[in-house]
């Protein structure tokens, strides 16, 4: 059932003027309320990827476990992942350069 009231409002995707008939409407379409709604989610996991970002570099792990005489089974695991994704970046890399070149 459609409400009787008629709320002036402007798009808030396409700025384009339109008539709502709730008051919780932001958008005149579905299409701009689904392109609204995809960007409002990448820019949440933009900004949840930069705080991960930003806490792994001012925490350092490495620098932390580098002093130490004896590693925790987690540390060493940690470790372990690092260097292993580091060797595997190295080899991809090797191997893509070796199919470039011939």
């Amino acid at each position: 059932m459609k409400s009787r009231i008629e709320i002036k409002r402007i798009c808030a995707w396409c700025g384009k003027e339109f008539i709502a008939y709730k008051t919780t409407t932001n958008c005149c379409s579905h299409k701009c309320g689904n392109a609204l709604y995809k960007k409002r989610k990448r820019d949440a996991a933009i900004i949840a990827n930069n705080n991960l970002t930003e806490k792994i570099v001012t925490e350092k792990p490495i620098e932390k476990i580098k002093d130490k005489p004896f590693l925790t089974i987690t540390e060493t695991v940690n470790k372990s992942v690092i260097l292993i994704s580091a060797f595997r970046g190295i080899r991809q890399l090797v191997i893509f350069q070796l199919s470039v070149h011939y």
